[in-house]
């Protein structure tokens, strides 16, 4: 399973998810598409009304429209920018999933309840740390996000912000939002110009 490619969105050999959390998301929305069957036909069948029902329909419908317009488009599959919609269904399917093994636990008995509450918070701080080090660590620290930043446009600015003024005028030329953030670093002299 491979995440989006793009630096500037994920870690390229990583999914987008971390691993637990992707189990959990799948577990999370199998529980949701059974809930919301199981409260259709009891509205159906039987008449009963239930809350439920339209929020795990919301929630799967949710998922789905946010998905189009990653679908939508051959260009750089799968593209993290354009299904930023479905984070929240995302993680509220992995918590629906915690929720149910919490749950479930707690109704069959306290040690149960006591080994689920212990693996969620294991869970937890392993999805932090694993978080953490992807991100400072691995992500951060790499050449290839700073390039896919333009760094060297910051460097230049960053250069061009501390030489001396020796009254030569320095002409940059750039495309229009290269030149952002050299103009930003240069603002306060007077013998730069981006063009």
């Amino acid at each position: 399973v491979l995440g989006d490619q793009n630096w500037q969105h994920n870690y390229p050999p990583l999914p987008q998810l971390e691993p637990l959390v992707g189990i959990c998301f799948v577990v999370g929305i199998l529980v949701s598409l059974f809930m919301a069957l199981r409260f259709l036909f009891l509205r159906v069948a039987r008449g009963v009304r239930n809350r439920a029902l339209v929020v795990h329909w919301f929630l799967l419908a949710w998922f789905i429209a946010m998905l189009a317009p990653a679908f939508m488009t051959t260009e750089g599959l799968p593209h993290a920018l354009r299904s930023i919609g479905v984070i929240p269904p995302v993680l509220i399917f992995a918590a629906l999933a915690i929720d149910t093994v919490i749950t479930r636990a707690r109704n069959r008995s306290r040690t149960m309840y006591l080994y689920a509450i212990s693996a969620t918070l294991i869970f937890c701080v392993y999805t932090g740390m694993f978080t953490a080090v992807e991100y400072f660590a691995l992500w951060g620290t790499n050449p290839a996000q700073a390039s896919a930043f333009n760094k060297n446009l910051t460097d230049i600015g960053t250069a061009l912000a501390a030489r001396d003024n020796d009254g030569t005028f320095v002409y940059v030329v750039t495309g229009p939002m290269e030149r952002l953030p050299i103009q930003m670093l240069t603002v306060h002299r007077t013998d730069v110009m981006c063009v």
